[in-house]
């Protein structure tokens, strides 16, 4: 008997409740392939003054309404 073969037969005996298990370990399975053939994110990380800075801006409402920024950025 070939492997598919068994494995049919297997997924025959499987209840609804282990079969739904199983397509959620595959679909895992899939998702991890394509997470570990992801390029690795080579941009640097931010720099922490500068998340500092930003904040301090903020809190010193030093901002942009979302209709400034829209207005900024698409105009």
């Amino acid at each position: 008997m070939t492997a598919r073969e068994q494995l049919r037969e297997q997924v025959e005996a499987l209840s609804e409740e282990q079969a739904r298990d199983v397509l959620t370990v595959l679909a895992s399975r899939r998702l991890l392939a394509i997470h570990r053939a992801a390029p690795v994110d080579e941009e640097p990380e931010d720099d922490p003054s500068e998340l500092l800075d930003a904040r301090d801006q903020a809190r010193r409402g030093e901002t942009l309404s979302l209709a400034q920024a829209r207005r900024e950025l698409l105009d």
